[in-house]
């Protein structure tokens, strides 16, 4: 590893701690990143870091959360020895952060363990042990939820007569429910009082609207999936079909390496189209089936690798307990079949067909009437996939007019 990427790989490493923590971090977490203390005193005085309190600074980069303001801060200020948070963001600064307050306090309030011991002007501190149950993190911020926020705050703003507004706004905006505050015997009554004519009140998007969907609405929606499935729609056939297209291809190369296999077992000798000198004769796709895995089933509907997969289950070729959907190039040998074929007397094997999408036939053939027989163009729009000697795979479009007399596309 370069220095040069070592030390982007350091600072994306911690970019993405401070992006987590409102842009802030500490000390400790920029040497767990690699940054070494020395070079703190630089990245300050380039402005890459701006240091806010002893062991915690702030990257220059990313924006100020506006709702979270510096809880950040001094939620990191409150971390142990081994980088625990201690703090939770409470009473007035959680009851601002939870949008029942329209202005932030003065100065930002904690609740912190009985034996926590720092301290700090800029903060209000409060000793009590939280449950786990009356906390909630949200996106790296611990803070009081809205309940027990409430309960902190009830004294206070019962004494400046807010208690039943707030509640009531927590309802409105969906913060609490009803039940809950049922529940508690708080009272409740309009929450607009609470607020100065003119005041923005934080709206809460986390309860879904009472109001339901007008027909037109529901209508406008309709209307805006269907084209939408008219537009993707025929993108999927065509992803789905060239998937398939490429499986084929991929089936037809699979037979050319047991081919290959097969020769090495029979002296450089391929299995022709049929063999019928003994019965029962022996097919191709008979001959090759072990070395690809396949057993023989009763079952003439069954998929296996020698099955295209847009090939119709009822063009399937059953033999012996094995199908197939591709047909071996029988001008590769004799008319009668029994002349195995030995590849390294093959010529311009790169264009010479081995077999190809076939219907319902164990061979495919051309002669001179110009006609192609037992090929099958199910693929797109007349288009067949062709295996060719030397073991590659391609796809063609029909009709086949160009190949069908072109003695190196059939004879050897």
């Amino acid at each position: 590893m370069t220095g040069k990427t070592y030390y982007c790989d350091k600072r994306h490493m911690l970019k993405a701690i401070a992006e987590k923590q409102g842009g802030y971090f500490s000390a400790g977490q920029a040497s767990a990143c690699g940054y070494h203390r020395a070079v703190y005193p630089y990245h300050q005085k380039r402005g890459h870091w701006h240091r806010c309190e002893r062991g915690i600074y702030r990257l220059s980069t990313l924006p100020m959360d506006s709702r979270a303001g510096d809880f950040y801060l001094w939620l990191l200020w409150s971390n142990d020895r081994q980088g625990k948070t201690q703090a939770v963001i409470s009473h007035e600064s959680a009851l601002w952060y939870w949008g029942l307050s329209p202005t932030p306090p003065a100065s930002v309030h904690l609740t912190v363990p009985e034996n926590f011991t720092r301290t700090n002007p800029a903060l209000t501190l409060h000793q009590e042990e939280l449950a786990d149950f009356d906390l909630e993190n949200r996106g790296g911020l611990r803070v009081t939820k809205p309940l027990k926020t409430l309960r902190d705050m009830r004294s206070k703003l019962e004494k400046e007569g807010k208690f039943a507004a707030t509640v009531s706004h927590a309802i409105e905006h969906g913060i609490i429910s009803e039940q809950q505050a049922a529940v508690r015997d708080w009272p409740v009554r309009e929450a607009k009082s609470r607020f100065r004519q003119g005041e923005p009140m934080r709206r809460d998007y986390s309860r879904a609207s009472q109001r339901g969907f007008t027909l037109v609405e529901l209508l406008v929606v309709i209307a805006i999936l269907s084209i939408l499935a008219g537009l993707l729609l025929p993108m999927l056939r065509q992803a789905v079909n060239s998937a398939r297209n490429m499986q084929c291809l991929h089936h037809e190369k699979q037979i050319w390496l047991a081919y290959e296999i097969y020769a090495s077992d029979y002296k450089g000798m391929w299995p022709t189209y049929a063999y019928t000198i003994t019965l029962p004769q022996v097919y191709w796709a008979n001959a090759i089936a072990p070395i690809l895995g396949i057993e023989k089933v009763p079952d003439s509907h069954r998929r296996t690798i020698l099955c295209c997969p847009v090939d119709a289950e009822d063009h399937f070729r059953y033999h012996q307990g094995i199908t197939w959907s591709y047909g071996f190039n029988a001008n590769l040998t004799n008319k009668t079949g029994n002349t195995w074929i030995r590849p390294s007397k093959l010529k311009n094997t790169s264009r010479l067909c081995m077999l190809a999408d076939a219907d319902k036939s164990i061979s495919i053939s051309s002669y001179t009437d110009g006609m192609v027989y037992h090929l099958d163009y199910r693929h797109d729009i007349f288009k067949i996939n062709i295996l060719y000697c030397d073991g590659h795979a391609a796809s063609l479009a029909g009709p086949l007019e160009s190949v069908v007399t072109n003695k190196e596309f059939w004879e050897n």
